[in-house]
């Protein structure tokens, strides 16, 4: 709902709710901000106002709930689930999106390694570009296991296969999937209280999106902002078995790939290495 659709809401409202979709790209300086806190708390109406929003990132967060909580009329609610719309690389989607912790809980390995099996059994089936990335890619190629330490599940794929990768949706959400998040970087699939995110690789070169150039001469990949290979093709892949996940695809060239990814030497365990927010979007 639109700011001014709220306001004529809130004049005439009685005992109803009202729900606002706040993305964390807004900041608090915003004007839309200010006249929703201002909105709230002029509100003398019952009203539900429900803040689905990520508090670790978003610094609106407490902005608004103090809003919220200075009105005697409001209740505040924060749902974990939300009907949502979304577009990815042309392709529309209706779910249900879910607040996921960042970071998340350290996964249960056996867990882990059967949501890995059931989901890329479906991927290989299907026959599309894909293979396990970042720290799934690290543990499988060093320890042939998923890390005990991870908090979900590394998948990649090109941006040309998304549009097809969305026609099994259907089957696995069969499989006892939710699909928890779709951004342009990634979706999400959750079961089991472990995420899979399936990461998009896109073309990118020196000359500016879409030029004559652009389309003449080929670009890196990257994943967000982040430089993925050095190749100016997608990686090669080859399907591998893996004791007590099955099948999974990898890259030809992992070493290469997670050398740029994790430096030199990452072949020997770091146990004080953390992932810094930023590094790869």
């Amino acid at each position: 709902s639109t700011l001014e659709n709220a306001k004529a809401y809130l004049s005439t409202c009685n005992k109803e709710s009202f729900l606002f979709q706040l993305k964390n790209v807004f900041k608090p300086k915003r004007a839309d901000y200010l006249n929703l806190v201002k909105t709230i708390k002029e509100s003398k109406n019952p009203t539900i106002c429900e803040l689905f929003l990520f508090d670790e990132f978003n610094p609106t967060h407490d902005l608004l709930v103090e809003a919220c909580n200075s009105n005697s009329y409001v209740e505040i609610k924060h749902p974990t689930k939300m009907p949502t719309q979304a577009s990815l690389h042309g392709v529309d989607f209706e779910y249900t999106r879910r607040i996921l912790p960042y970071p998340g809980p350290k996964v249960d390995v056996k867990i882990a390694s059967k949501v890995l099996g059931e989901i890329s059994s479906i991927f290989i089936a299907s026959g599309l570009y894909w293979h396990v990335c970042f720290g799934t890619l690290l543990g499988l190629v060093r320890e042939k296991s998923i890390f005990p330490w991870d908090t979900d599940v590394d998948l990649i794929t090109n941006g040309a296969s998304i549009p097809k990768f969305t026609q099994l949706f259907p089957q696995i959400i069969d499989c006892g999937f939710e699909i928890a998040r779709i951004n342009p970087q990634m979706i999400t699939f959750w079961k089991n209280g472990t995420g899979v995110d399936l990461y998009t690789l896109n073309i990118k070169n020196k000359f500016l999106p879409g030029s004559y150039f652009s389309k003449l001469l080929p670009g890196s990949y990257f994943v967000g902002n982040k430089k993925y290979t050095s190749s100016k093709k997608l990686p090669s892949i080859k399907e591998v078995e893996f004791k007590g996940i099955g099948s999974v695809m990898v890259p030809e060239n992992p070493e290469e790939i997670l050398e740029g990814l994790y430096g030199k030497t990452w072949k020997t365990p770091d146990p004080n290495w953390e992932w810094k927010s930023g590094e790869l979007f």
